[in-house]
């Protein structure tokens, strides 16, 4: 258990979160966001899971034609520790394209039929 006062110097907070991406005003799309990241929390329900293989799927919400898919990201893998169900995992989204201004889903996805377990929004907009 993790306890403590939320501060920059409690290693356990996230300072700084933020789910607006504010570019310069003058950017063209598409282009990329410098340094977007994924912090998740696993509990494994299951007593004979060890790994579990997850993918990140970033959706455009706001294209001219409805959802599009910006970029993917496979491949990662959750350990499970023997006598620990939780795992906390920090995944870096280089390079994570963005097509225009608007709102934007991070979608979690498990398995091999890319199942999905959780989603975030994050927003994109310039500056004014």
């Amino acid at each position: 258990m993790v306890e403590g006062p939320v501060s920059p110097s409690n290693p356990y907070t996230l300072t700084g979160v933020s789910y607006v991406f504010r570019l310069a005003a003058d950017v063209e799309f598409p282009t990329t966001l410098p340094d977007a990241w994924v912090y998740c929390r696993f509990i494994n329900d299951r007593a004979d899971a060890r790994r579990v293989e997850f993918a990140v799927e970033a959706v455009w919400l706001d294209g001219r034609n409805g959802e599009e898919t910006t970029s993917y990201y496979p491949g990662s893998t959750v350990a499970f520790r023997d006598g620990d169900p939780v795992a906390s995992r920090v995944w870096r989204l280089p390079y994570l394209m963005v097509f225009g201004e608007g709102r934007y889903e991070l979608r979690l996805q498990s398995g091999r039929r890319s199942r999905l377990v959780a989603r975030e929004f994050i927003r994109v907009e310039r500056e004014s």
